[in-house]
């Protein structure tokens, strides 16, 4: 089964990259104002946490989502040391 060690590490960003790429094309098919925007972004939340709790998820799936949380975290980490310096 494939997981993170089997992409080089471009190939790996570009994975990463994709994910959202296609949840913004998901939502952009059929544009449906603020509320069906938002309704697709809480659809993306609500399978991304499911495959997270799925003890029979994908290896790969998995590894996606770990590496999508910690960019997310590291992402508000730099923001708040940004916003609010020491």
């Amino acid at each position: 089964m494939a997981n993170k060690l089997n992409f080089l590490p471009e190939e790996w960003a570009t994975l990463l990259e994709s994910t959202t790429v296609a949840g913004i094309a998901v939502s952009a098919a059929e544009p449906s104002g603020l509320w069906g925007t938002l309704n697709e972004f809480f659809a993306r939340s609500s399978a991304i946490d499911a495959a997270k709790r799925d003890p029979h998820s994908n290896e790969l799936v998995a590894a996606v989502i770990a590496e999508l949380e910690t960019e997310q975290r590291a992402c508000s980490i730099r923001r708040c040391t940004i916003a609010s310096p020491r």
